[in-house]
């Protein structure tokens, strides 16, 4: 397969923004004026995000399939929103990379036989101290909706939502 990066040149990028002679391997936003001058200092951080802005256009994450299998694993550092579909009675593992204040969703599919159940590894803690019985009718869904302390995801959920 033949090399996919891009190139970052001056000529490529314009003049005056960071380039490397092999390739782009950082990302940098830079506000512009309306005349095409630059309203903020370049860093190597991101830190133009750490101003108020108002998004104009929709922002999410996509959605990511987690692996199905006995015990589920859920890295939640690329899979802030993802989908699973049951094909037996499973455990979803304690996730890794939780961030306190992290908001995450799991939607949780039945196969085609339905019935299927789900645990819960110990850092899941539910609203009422009840974790929640899934639908069990074939290729019912159920959303689990979490935020995240750091060490604990804190839970609700919505039953037999399609």
């Amino acid at each position: 397969m033949p090399d996919q990066r891009a190139l970052a040149t001056e000529a490529a990028v314009g003049a005056n923004h960071p380039t490397k002679t092999d390739t782009i391997n950082r990302l940098t936003l830079v506000e512009h004026n309306n005349d095409g001058t630059h309203a903020t200092a370049f860093t190597d951080t991101i830190g133009i995000l750490a101003t108020a802005r108002e998004w104009t256009a929709r922002q999410n994450f996509n959605e990511t399939t987690l692996a199905d299998g006995a015990n589920i694993s859920w890295a939640l550092n690329a899979n802030q929103c993802a989908v699973v579909t049951l094909a037996g009675n499973r455990t979803l593992d304690n996730p890794t990379q939780m961030v306190a204040g992290g908001c995450y969703v799991l939607r949780v599919i039945q196969d085609g036989s339905g019935s299927r159940t789900l645990g819960y590894g110990s850092a899941y803690d539910w609203e009422g101290n009840t974790a929640p019985t899934l639908s069990t009718g074939a290729a019912d869904v159920d959303l689990l909706l979490f935020y995240s302390d750091g060490s604990s995801m804190l839970g609700t959920f919505l039953l037999d939502v399609n």
